[in-house]
């Protein structure tokens, strides 16, 4: 039962990402900045997805889902991200500079996610530092 659960997930998940492509690609709207909007929320979407797969392989072998070591990380990871949270505003800041038009959803979509994406490589590369895969 709890298989099919996440099976039936990750045939939404699919479909989702597969209606949405389509759409605009029907529509014509071949904006780079929204398609690479997409493509960030597609990712996470799948990193989260395989998160919660890998958190309950652990819980059903027993092992406790956190410890203060993964607390540690968890918080280090978050406060290195909002230091370099900061490169990324300044990265679209150069955008406009540079000429690249940007609408607001698309500075303030991509911000989000951009650190999104970002606290994601620093968590797996603190997680690697101190061992804890």
């Amino acid at each position: 039962m709890k298989d099919s659960k996440f099976t039936i997930t990750l045939f939404s998940l699919l479909s989702f990402i597969i209606g949405v492509i389509a759409f605009y690609s029907i529509s014509g709207r071949s904006n780079p900045v929204e398609l690479a909007i997409i493509v960030l929320i597609v990712v996470l979407g799948a990193v989260q997805l395989f998160s919660a797969y890998k958190r309950k392989q652990k819980l059903e072998q027993g092992f406790a889902v956190s410890d203060e070591l993964s607390e540690s990380i968890k918080y280090k990871s978050g406060y290195l991200t909002f230091k370099n949270s900061f490169y990324v505003w300044v990265l679209f800041l150069y955008l406009e500079i540079f000429g690249i038009e940007l609408e607001v959803y698309q500075i303030v979509g991509g911000g989000v996610m951009l650190t999104a994406f970002l606290f994601l490589i620093i968590k797996r590369i603190q997680e690697r530092r101190f061992g804890e895969e």
